[in-house]
């Protein structure tokens, strides 16, 4: 896998071609405080780079990055949501519950999170008196 963007505070980089090496990328910032200047990516504007071709997209930089606005330009396979912002104490509970799940029943987690999404579909369609 080539990792063929980064952005960082003060810039971004690009590389669909070769992709950018991240060790060199790393001392770089390390040796001028900055990964702009880097001879191996082409600069593109912040909000541009959510949008270019990639297989997997990672906005790990800051919450809110995929908006109404902009997510049907989106050219990523994937995209993997890893923001800085913690958990809150719901998700956390929602996570243990589909860990615990997967661990009684052997499921992967994918399928324990279906499991449960199901069951509270089910719930919800019962207490409201919506099943046949």
């Amino acid at each position: 896998m080539r990792i063929v963007g980064v952005s960082s505070l003060d810039g971004v980089l690009y590389n669909p071609q070769k992709g950018l090496d991240i060790a060199e990328l790393t001392a770089h910032e390390i040796r001028t405080g900055s990964i702009t200047g880097l001879a191996e990516g082409d600069p593109v504007e912040t909000a541009d780079l959510l949008e270019l071709s990639c297989d997997v997209l990672i906005p790990a930089a800051a919450a809110g990055q995929i908006t109404a606005d902009n997510a049907a330009r989106i050219q990523a396979k994937v995209v993997a949501e890893v923001a800085n912002r913690h958990l809150d104490g719901r998700m956390c509970q929602r996570f243990a519950s589909v860990y615990k799940l997967a661990g009684e029943r052997q499921l992967r987690m994918r399928e324990a999170a279906m499991v449960l999404a199901v069951r509270t579909v089910y719930q919800l369609l019962t207490a409201c008196q919506r099943l046949p």
